[in-house]
This record gives structure tokens, C-alpha cells and sequence, in this order.
């Protein structure tokens, strides 16, 4: 199926009967509070999953899913994997890495809201952009693309924009960021992970 740039793949609270593999594109999982705030909890690129909980256990959509750019997915009903998964139990080892692996981000998210700075989660939201969409375009330099706007830095971050904008000029000040042709983001990645490390 296709799936054009802000289309919602699926709401948070629906019913799930089926999972998607990301062939092309960018989608980005996120849950909205009561007063409308977003926290994006992921991007997912080519080769990535999405909306498997749903169909393993039968509950409801945890979160919405939403284009960041054009997506090609490939559909699986959940009727069609219980059949299969009947057929080739070889198959729950890669299902349970999927799981363990959204595991594992969960709680690396969990520790850096705890334990991180303020400008280290930003520098870690946009590391995260950066390995799903980001161009290289020399070396350790990459380019993103200006549909990524700070409000979206923010909801990755779990901060306010205004943070967002006052660690982006301050890197633009250190020559770890600035603004390319076309107004993307160019990101040193290298002086950037530095910016993503803990505080000893």
C-alpha cells in the first residue's frame, strides 16, 4: 500500500488486525496528550515493522502512526500470520528479537529522560533523524531535510521547541550544526554524539 506524506497509518485506540513492513519512507509513532501535546516515541525506516503488538495481542493500537514522507508498506492481516506462525514456529525467534528490541529502545528512552541533559536528548532526537533520513553529504556531515521542523525535535526529545531552538543556535555557534541551501540542518554527526553523551 501507499501512504503520501501526513497520511495516518492508524490511530491510537483502534482495533489492529494487521502490521506493516516499511518498504520506503519514513513513519513516525507518537502518542498526543489531553492538551494536545505529541511525543514522538519513534521513526521507523525501510525494513522496519510497525503495528506488530496489536496483532499479537489482540488489544487496541498504542499509539498513531503518521507519514513523514512518502511510504510504501507492505500489508499482513493478523488471520494470515496466526496461519503461518501454525505453520513455521521457526519464525517466533525473529518476532521475539523484533519485541526485545522495542524493549530495549524503551528503556534506553526511559534512562536518557532520567538521566540525561536537557541538550543531550535533543542531540540524541536528532542523531535518531539523522540515521533514518538523514543524506550524507561529506564526511561526517549530514544533511536533513527541512520538512524536519524543531517542534518535531522537541516531541522526540520529550522538551519544549523554545529548548530545541536555543541548542540548535548554540551549535550553530560551534560549528556542530547549521543551516544548509534549501534551509536544511547540516549536523557534524561526530561533534553531535558528543553532544548526546552522558555527563560523568
Amino acid at each position: 500500500m501507499r501512504l503520501l506524506r501526513g497520511e495516518v497509518l492508524f490511530h491510537k485506540g483502534e482495533p489492529g488486525d494487521s502490521c506493516y513492513w516499511v518498504m520506503k519512507g519514513t513513519l513516525k509513532v507518537g502518542v498526543c496528550s489531553e492538551r494536545g501535546g505529541e511525543r514522538i516515541l519513534g521513526l521507523l525506516g525501510p525494513g522496519s515493522v510497525v503495528g506488530e503488538l496489536a496483532i499479537l495481542d489482540n488489544l487496541p493500537r498504542s499509539a498513531t502512526v503518521t507519514a513523514v514522507s512518502d511510504c510504501d508498506l507492505t500489508e499482513l492481516k493478523r488471520a494470515a500470520l496466526m496461519t503461518y506462525l501454525g505453520q513455521h514456529a521457526e519464525v517466533y525467534p525473529d518476532l521475539i528479537a523484533i519485541l526485545v528490541g522495542r524493549l530495549r529502545k524503551a528503556d534506553e528512552e526511559l534512562a536518557a529522560d532520567s538521566f540525561l541533559t536537557v541538550q543531550a536528548r535533543i542531540a540524541r532526537a536528532i542523531l535518531s533523524l539523522v540515521d533514518q533520513m538523514g543524506e550524507r553529504v561529506g564526511p561526517d556531515l549530514y544533511s536533513l531535510s527541512n520538512t524536519v521542523s524543531q517542534n518535531d525535535i522537541g516531541a522526540m526529545a520529550g522538551v519544549a521547541r523554545e529548548s530545541v531552538s536555543r541548542a540548535l543556535s548554540e551549535w550553530r555557534r560551534r560549528g556542530i550544526v547549521s543551516r544548509a541551501p534549501g534551509r536544511k540542518l547540516s549536523v557534524n554527526r561526530s561533534k553531535l554524539e558528543n553532544e548526546a553523551a552522558p555527563l560523568l
